[in-house]
C-alpha cells in the first residue's frame, strides 16, 4: 500500500500499467480514501438521495436517515453522504443552499455472540454464544439472574452498557478517525496518546493546586491573627446568645475558625469557654 499527498501523484500511480518489467494494476483503497458526513436542513426534506450525487461534486453516495415510531418508518431531513476523500468537507452546496457538514461517527460494532468490539456475529470465532449480562455461556441475557459483569472491562454492568469504558474508548477512536481520517489502528494510537497527555495534565494541575493550597495556609498561619481574633470574639457573643446546638451554623463556623487558625491559643481558649457556656445555658 502506498500513500501520496498530491492528487497528481495518485493519478500517475493509477495510470501505471507496468513496474520493473511486470504488469501491475493500481486501484484506490475504498476504505481509506472515502469518508462520511452528516447534513441536516429543513429544506432538504423533499430531496431524493440520487440528487446529492448529481448536485454535489465529490459525493459518491447518499443515505437518508429514517426513524421508527411503532410500525411506521418516518423519513427525516438528515442524510449521510459518502465523499471520495479521506475526510469530509466542512460545508457543501446543495444546489443554491449552503449546508454545514459534520463528521459521521458510527456506533461501535459489538458482536452479539461474544460481545467483543470490532466484528459482527458472522465473523465471530466463538462457538458458543455468551450472556450479555454476565459473560458466561449456556443462557441468554434476558434469562440471567447473576450479577452483571462486563466481558470487556470486567465492570459491574452488562456488555451492552454505553457507560462501559471500553465502549467509550471505541467511540472515541471512531470519532477521531471520522474527523482526521486514517486507519483504525492509527486512530487508536492517536487516542491513546491524547488520553495519556490528558492524564499527565490532570496530575500536573492537581499537584499545582495542592502546592498553592499549602502555601496559602502557611502564609495565613504566619500572618497577624488580629483579624481572626476579632472574628472569633464576634462569633463568641453570638454563641452565648443562642441555645447549645452543635449542628447550628454558628457553632460550625466557630469550629472552622479554630480548626484553620489553631496556632492562636487565645482563640482555642475562647472557643472552649463559649461552647461550655452555651452548653450550661441550655441546661437551665
Amino acid at each position: 500500500m502506498l500513500e501520496v499527498e498530491r492528487k497528481s501523484d495518485e493519478e500517475k500511480l493509477i495510470g501505471m500499467k507496468e513496474l520493473g518489467g511486470l504488469k501491475v494494476k493500481v486501484t484506490r483503497d475504498s476504505y481509506l480514501n472515502t469518508s462520511r458526513g452528516v447534513v441536516n436542513h429543513r429544506d432538504l426534506r423533499g430531496s431524493r438521495e440520487e440528487e446529492f450525487v448529481e448536485w454535489i461534486p465529490g459525493v459518491i453516495s447518499a443515505r437518508r436517515i429514517e426513524i421508527k415510531r411503532g410500525e411506521e418508518r418516518i423519513k427525516t431531513n438528515t442524510y449521510v453522504l459518502t465523499f471520495d476523500s479521506p475526510t469530509p468537507p466542512s460545508e457543501v452546496k446543495a444546489g443554491y443552499l449552503p449546508v454545514k457538514v459534520r463528521p459521521y461517527v458510527p456506533t461501535p460494532m459489538r458482536c452479539f455472540r461474544c460481545h467483543r468490539f470490532g466484528h459482527g456475529r458472522v465473523k465471530c470465532r466463538v462457538k458458543e454464544e455468551l450472556c450479555v449480562r454476565c459473560g458466561e455461556p449456556g443462557h441468554r441475557g434476558d434469562e440471567c439472574k447473576r450479577n452483571p459483569r462486563c466481558i470487556n472491562c470486567k465492570g459491574e454492568h452488562p456488555a451492552s452498557s454505553k457507560s462501559c469504558p471500553k465502549y467509550m474508548e471505541e467511540q472515541a477512536i471512531l470519532r477521531y478517525r471520522a474527523q482526521n481520517g486514517g486507519t483504525f489502528g492509527q486512530a487508536r494510537a492517536a487516542v491513546i496518546v491524547e488520553v495519556a497527555k490528558e492524564i499527565e495534565n490532570i496530575d500536573r494541575n492537581s499537584a499545582e493546586r495542592f502546592k498553592q493550597r499549602d502555601t496559602t495556609l502557611d502564609n495565613l498561619r504566619r500572618s497577624d491573627d488580629r483579624g481572626r481574633w476579632l472574628q472569633a470574639r464576634v462569633v463568641s457573643v453570638l454563641v452565648l446568645l443562642v441555645p447549645y446546638n452543635p449542628a447550628s451554623m454558628i457553632y460550625k463556623d466557630y469550629i472552622s475558625i479554630i480548626t484553620v487558625w489553631n496556632s492562636n491559643l487565645k482563640i482555642q481558649r475562647q472557643a472552649l469557654f463559649c461552647l461550655a457556656a452555651g452548653f450550661l445555658r441550655s441546661l437551665k
